[in-house]
């Protein structure tokens, strides 16, 4: 016999519903996560010292960005060697995208990113994934360029508002 010939009661559905800011807002409290909205209404955060924004992007915000900001600066003459640890992680893991951008005073940041198109809506338990997908996987590259560059010279970052 199958399911519907059964008095029990249906399984609890995760309802896919459309993508929004406030629901990324509704998961950080879900979770009891501190963090501030911009202008737009994208989640600005931390967890550690490493920054993050979590954003909807794309001509109608359907695109979910969860981009991280290593909570470490470097000298611009660590670009290579900080490349070549990124290189590393990218070939042995598949999140996050993650790039180095040098700033106009010299100043090397890591930035991360995992992005996912949800023109068709998420569900709550996706969202979640998503965030924490997002998020954990920057924390554990910045946890491993922690171990390889625990230079002293590197400061803390100060990442610019739109990272």
């Amino acid at each position: 016999m199958g399911f519907w010939d059964n008095n029990e009661a249906a399984p609890n559905v995760d309802t896919v519903r459309p993508f929004t800011r406030e629901r990324m807002a509704d998961w950080m409290r879900s979770k009891d996560y501190n963090f501030s909205t911009d202008d737009d209404g994208d989640v600005i955060t931390s967890f550690g010292n490493h920054r993050f924004l979590l954003m909807a992007n794309g001509a109608d915000a359907e695109v979910l960005t969860v981009r991280g900001r290593w909570a470490i600066t470097a000298p611009a003459s660590a670009r290579y060697k900080i490349l070549e640890a990124i290189n590393q992680w990218s070939i042995e893991k598949i999140w996050p995208k993650a790039y180095v951008v040098v700033d106009d005073n010299g100043t090397l940041f890591v930035s991360t990113e995992v992005s996912v198109d949800l023109e068709k809506g998420v569900s709550d338990k996706q969202l979640g994934q998503y965030l924490s997908c997002g998020i954990g996987t920057a924390i554990q590259l910045f946890e491993e360029l922690d171990r390889l560059f625990p230079d002293t010279r590197f400061g803390p970052a100060t990442p610019p508002p739109n990272m």
